[in-house]
């Protein structure tokens, strides 16, 4: 399994973005919530991504891979914007 780091992640996402010029606050913040329902993204020690969905402190979805693709971001989005589904 090839561990990717937070990092990682926030370039693939940028670089995805910057490609359909997706507004910044489309984008999924890294590693905190912010507690208005903004999905965040975070990574564990073990090199699991997570994709989670919680507001007030109650987590509604919490979705895991462990391989970095297209497909996660894409899946990761379409939370927020279901038409960018179609584009994939």
């Amino acid at each position: 399994m090839t561990k990717y780091s937070l990092n990682d992640i926030i370039k693939m996402i940028s670089e995805l973005a910057s490609k359909i010029n997706a507004p910044g606050y489309s984008l999924p913040t890294y590693n905190f919530p912010i507690g208005d329902a903004t999905p965040y993204i975070e990574v564990d020690n073990d090199g699991y991504m997570y994709f989670i969905i919680s507001e007030r402190g109650t987590e509604f979805s919490r979705k895991s891979s462990t391989i970095l693709t297209t497909s996660f971001i894409i899946f990761s989005q379409a939370q927020l914007f279901p038409w960018l589904a179609l584009m994939n």
